[in-house]
């Protein structure tokens, strides 16, 4: 094992990030006993050190190394057997899909909404979200909102999310959770700390919500750049000095 290290034990401010970096002592003591702990320097020292520790590994590692098989044959079975699971994987998610369909087309009244999950579970994600608004109840309207997420149509999937108006606290959390995401998808991380922030204070022992929260936080202050200190120059014009005597006074000695 080499550990390179990059570090001082007081630390230092890491540029554009709001973190700081200390050296490890632990891996540090660490390397030192099971191989080598170089500091990284402005010359070539540490590479140098580094090459001759790798040289000097003993004959037998590198014999035992050698020895390790480049190619690995596999059983062709195998490989058909892979093939058997992706392809019944595939049908099986049809076979639900065409099932759930069959099974709720007798409610007439929800129709468009068993369409809606139809088409949703085989990926066809836009016309999912059109089955879905033609009810447009507040649990349609987020699951549409959802589709048109899933599709990559952000625009559409907020403008449908912010018009869902309900007091089921489950639906209400879910609202938020995707238009979050959808702001994260367009780089809005701002809005999306916001909501993600918004979320846990009404839901603070949900773990999906947590996560979220700490995942906005850490890329709001990725993305935040430290403010550069401006630097004034005040630049002193020097005047050249006006001549004390006329041209017309010098006479001939005029010099122009």
């Amino acid at each position: 094992l080499v550990f390179l290290g990059v570090a001082t034990k007081e630390g230092g401010k890491i540029p554009g990030y709001n973190a700081v970096s200390r050296l490890n002592f632990d891996l540090k003591k660490y390397a030192e006993e099971k191989g080598l702990f170089v500091m990284v320097s402005r010359e070539d020292k540490d590479l140098e050190t580094i090459v001759r520790f790798v040289k000097g590994i003993s004959e037998r590692t590198k014999t035992v190394l050698m020895k390790i098989d480049k190619k690995t044959y596999l059983s062709p079975f195998i490989g058909l057997f892979g093939l058997v699971v992706i392809f019944l994987a595939y049908l099986s998610r049809r076979f639900v899909a065409t099932a759930t369909l069959v099974l709720l087309l007798p409610f007439y009244s929800h129709a468009g909404e068993t369409l809606g999950y139809f088409y949703y579970l085989i990926g066809s994600y836009e016309r999912s979200a059109v089955e879905f608004l033609k009810e447009k109840t507040p649990k349609n309207l987020y699951n549409a909102g959802l589709s048109y997420y899933r599709a990559g149509e952000y625009d559409r999937a907020q403008s449908l999310l912010k018009q869902v108006n309900t007091e089921d606290w489950e639906l209400k959390k879910k609202v938020l959770y995707t238009l979050a995401l959808t702001y994260l998808a367009k780089k809005n991380y701002a809005e999306a700390g916001r909501i993600a922030e918004e979320l846990a204070g009404m839901y603070p022992q949900d773990g999906r919500v947590r996560k979220l929260y700490h995942f906005t936080n850490m890329v709001l202050n990725m993305d935040r750049k430290e403010e550069r200190e401006k630097t004034v120059v005040k630049i002193k014009e020097r005047r050249s000095k006006q001549p004390k005597t006329s041209p017309s006074q010098i006479g001939g000695k005029n010099p122009w």
